[in-house]
């Protein structure tokens, strides 16, 4: 995949000069589009990938839209160069038009010598402002078409992600490389998009003249993710601890997407890295319990430190977040349950008991229970689940995917985690054996009381149990809590109701969600009583002492 064409849009509401400018592009070289009106120019820039951009200031001659073609020039992509191209007369608007769109030059229609000086123009701006490698070779196990499949879009008009697309941006954050290799980061059956923020994390391996370059970790997604991931990333970044982090690299644009690379600091040894989610698989509890307390210490030291008591509604922060309404979740039950959302309790098959129905539980007269809560609150990484930590056989970590930082309840790093763990990494679906697991974990009522001693058949429900108890101690002892769970329960039930919303989550496992949702539900509905082994072969009446 290398020798890709250089596009231009060429902007001009003259027919003669359109077709002039045109002629002579091709013949040096350049693809070119054409455009003769600001509303033509908007549309080839949405059809086509363009890399640099030659407009004319007056794209209509009426006297009041006399500046379209500087407006369109401002309007460009910030990843596009642009050139005015033009005959009026008055510099000063000339110069105010440059400045305004950043454009790399302007040049004058009417001077003689003007179209050799466009193209060596046009040259020099593809040369020292186009950083893309038109020649860079791309291979490896995981294909451009793949990566552009994958990603999801929010708006469902316009043009989807192409291989171009993908290609685009590849060659603009490998620029100085010769060939690149890309590669999967995640094992057979792991699921490779994160659906949450609808991106694409794939390995990348230069080549340049001299050597094989390090490996980077490449993420695509919308363009409006990529930018906020880039923000963020700068926000929370200086406040990160441990001698590993993954270094934002640079982004690149095309269309409707972005990318941008990781790389990871003290990660040569790429053979010996791998997904949170795959390590969690492959060892056993007492280092996953290890890693997990080192990785949030070495990671988030400084963070937890700087957490204050706040006023919070976790119904609203939670909702908001996740962009979870009343009518997405009652679609989410349906889909999963048809014409069961208006039941009271609910059966799970193998189950002799019966539950609360946690729709009819947090949603009363159509809205959420609102949990108004005096919480500790700090930067959250926002998003921390088995894909997103990378860990090496020496136990040091690398986080990535910084798309979701913000000010939030203290506890939601651990509660997203945990859910990742229960409903995605863990692959155990035998209802009768998680109602035990579930129940355990949620018999204490203090962080400092122990969950109680469960005996299970499956060796990676025993392992999970005891990982979810120690992450929440890990929680506590980061946040310096003592006090009650109900909030963490809370926090918990958001997250959990969540994954029923999650496309890529088997039916399966959404049946442990749900029973996990039911669960919760009457845990908070008889706060601070919890039986552990009550048995609910009657429909339990709900009461309204929920903390």
């Amino acid at each position: 995949m290398g020798n890709s064409k250089k596009h231009i849009l060429v902007a001009d509401n003259d027919p003669d000069t359109l077709a002039a400018v045109q002629f002579n592009m091709k013949m040096a070289g350049y693809k070119v589009f054409t455009a003769n009106s600001p509303e033509r120019a908007k549309e080839v820039l949405d059809e086509q990938i363009i890399h640099l951009a030659i407009i004319d200031m007056r794209l209509r001659n009426d006297q009041e839209l006399e500046y379209s073609g500087s407006e369109v020039a401002a309007d460009m992509p910030s990843y596009i160069p642009s050139i005015i191209y033009t005959a009026y007369e008055d510099s000063e608007s000339i110069r105010r038009a440059v400045v305004k769109a950043k454009a790399k030059d302007s040049l004058d229609k009417k001077k003689p010598g003007t179209a050799s000086e466009l193209i060596e123009t046009v040259d020099r701006v593809f040369k020292n402002d186009v950083k893309v490698n038109f020649d860079l070779e791309i291979e490896g196990k995981v294909t451009c078409e793949e990566i552009a499949e994958k990603i999801e879009i929010t708006s469902h008009e316009g043009t989807r992600p192409s291989v171009e697309d993908v290609r685009q941006i590849l060659q603009a954050l490998f620029h100085e490389a010769n060939s690149i290799c890309i590669s999967s980061m995640f094992s057979p059956g792991t699921q490779p998009a994160n659906k949450q923020s609808r991106s694409v994390v794939v390995l990348v391996r230069p080549c340049y003249r001299e050597a094989r370059g390090e490996a980077r970790v490449v993420k695509f997604s919308e363009m409006a993710e990529i930018r906020q991931e880039e923000s963020k990333y700068h926000h929370i970044e200086p406040l990160l601890g441990g001698n590993r982090r993954a270094v934002l690299g640079g982004t690149a644009y095309s269309r409707k997407i972005g990318g941008l690379i990781y790389t990871l600091i003290d990660g040569d040894d790429w053979e010996s890295i791998q997904l949170f989610s795959d390590y969690f698989q492959n060892s056993d509890e007492k280092a996953l319990c290890r890693s997990l307390e080192r990785f949030f210490d070495q990671s988030f030291h400084t963070i937890f430190e700087s957490a204050v008591l706040k006023s919070v509604n976790l119904t609203e922060s939670y909702c908001n977040a996740f962009h979870l309404t009343p009518q997405k979740l009652t679609l989410a039950i349906e889909a999963l349950r048809p014409n069961e959302n208006a039941e009271p309790h609910l059966y799970f098959e193998g189950l002799k008991e019966t539950f609360l129905n946690p729709v009819l539980w947090i949603l009363q007269h159509g809205e959420f229970r609102k949990f108004d809560v005096t919480s500790k609150v700090c930067l959250c990484h926002g998003d921390l689940h088995g894909r997103n930590i990378l860990v090496n056989s020496d136990e040091h970590y690398w986080l990535i995917d910084f798309a979701r930082v913000e000010e939030s309840q203290a506890v939601r790093d651990f509660v997203e985690l945990e859910t990742d763990i229960k409903f995605n990494i863990m692959k155990d679906a035998d209802l009768a054996a998680l109602l035990s697991f579930e129940c355990g974990l949620l018999t204490p009522q203090r962080f400092k009381q122990e969950v109680p001693e469960v005996e299970f058949k499956s060796k990676s429900l025993a392992k999970t149990y005891k990982v979810i108890a120690k992450l929440r101690q890990v929680a506590a002892k980061s946040l310096v809590l003592d006090d009650e769970m109900s909030e963490y329960y809370q926090a918990l039930l958001f997250n959990t109701l969540k994954v029923l919303r999650l496309r890529h989550i088997p039916a399966a496992k959404k049946e442990h969600a749900l029973l996990s949702a039911a669960l919760i539900c009457q845990r908070l509905d008889h706060w601070p009583e919890w039986d552990f082994m009550r048995s609910h072969e009657s429909p339990p009446a709900a009461t309204t002492n929920q903390p």
